[in-house]
């Protein structure tokens, strides 16, 4: 009998996609923003964020601003979805009880 390496099934793994994807995100960005690691593209191309008018190094944000802006970027297209869902399933449900009976 084969087991799931983290203990979870097929089905259970699907719906948990969201939040997978969330979690993912999370540590990306927080890796990004909160840490100070730079993307591999900018690594690569040793990419330095400037400013326009004196082309020095932005102002950083404090670290409660940066993890605010992170949780924002991905807490945020996460609750969306989730509310998108369940007004999905209040139309259904409400479109269900409100159709005519079928005649027996």
């Amino acid at each position: 009998q084969l087991k799931h390496p983290f203990g979870i099934g097929g089905r259970l793994s699907m719906k948990l996609v969201p939040e997978i994807d969330t979690f993912a995100r999370f540590l990306y960005y927080y890796s990004m923003y909160c840490l100070g690691n730079r993307t591999l593209g900018q690594d690569y191309c040793q990419l330095i964020p400037v400013t326009l008018p004196s082309l020095r190094k932005p102002v950083s944000l404090g670290d409660g601003r940066r993890l605010l802006l992170v949780l924002a970027h991905t807490l945020l297209p996460y609750l969306y979805h989730q509310c998108q869902q369940q007004q999905f399933r209040i139309n259904n449900v409400g479109s269900r009880s409100n159709s005519p009976d079928l005649p027996n």
